[in-house]
């Protein structure tokens, strides 16, 4: 019973806006964050929950990714491209019918 208490509970903290990211094939915000303040965030968010990702940095920003780790059902491509005062942040679904993990869009929206 307390199992499935625990599953209803984690099905009704899904962000309300999973399903408009899902139609969309992707999600984009923005951050004042510096580049390695919402890497640092991230990646420890993703630690937090157990999810292995993936960071290569570049002269524009940086690209995210779990894929290829061995227990990911569903691959994303994160990039984080420096604007100046704003940074964006791109997340794309391997398979564009894949709605985003929960604590994979908590620790965006978080971090932004």
């Amino acid at each position: 019973m307390r199992r499935l208490v625990s599953i209803v509970i984690a099905v009704a903290l899904v962000p309300a806006n999973a399903a408009a990211w899902a139609a969309d094939h992707g999600l984009t915000r923005t951050t004042t964050k510096s580049v390695d303040e919402f890497r640092e965030c991230f990646m420890a968010a993703q630690a937090n929950a157990s999810n292995v990702w993936w960071f290569v940095p570049n002269e524009r920003g940086g690209v995210f990714s779990n894929d290829g780790g061995a227990k990911v059902r569903n691959a994303y491509t994160l990039e984080l491209s420096d604007g100046g005062s704003t940074r964006t942040i791109r997340m794309r679904p391997a398979n564009p019918a894949s709605a985003p993990q929960p604590a994979v869009a908590d620790a965006i929206e978080r971090c932004a």
